[in-house]
């Protein structure tokens, strides 16, 4: 499912901003510039399905936490619906790693 522009860049910025990583920084590591990283981060611009993956790599999340319905990065412990996918999300994981 694709996110609105809002979302992504919300998600976006506070991944970013979770590592201390400057818009300079990343804009550097992807080899494009600061201004495209601030039209992503405004809703103006929506990068490349490719740019979007090398984005999620440089922030510290996977490609689906910023294009995905649900994020964990919009985590809530407070919300109950959160913590039960939070929980299928973390055995799903586990399971496909040990092969079962």
């Amino acid at each position: 499912m694709k996110v609105s522009k809002k979302v992504l860049s919300k998600r976006i910025i506070e991944a970013r901003q979770r590592l201390h990583l400057s818009q300079r920084y990343v804009a550097d590591y992807l080899g494009v510039s600061e201004s495209y990283i601030q039209l992503i981060e405004s809703g103006k611009r929506r990068p490349s399905r490719k740019t979007l993956i090398h984005l999620a790599a440089v922030i510290g999340v996977l490609p689906q936490e910023l294009w995905g319905k649900h994020s964990f990065l919009d985590y809530n412990p407070q919300d109950a619906t959160a913590a039960e996918e939070l929980a299928h999300f973390k055995e799903a994981t586990k399971a496909s790693l040990i092969g079962n």
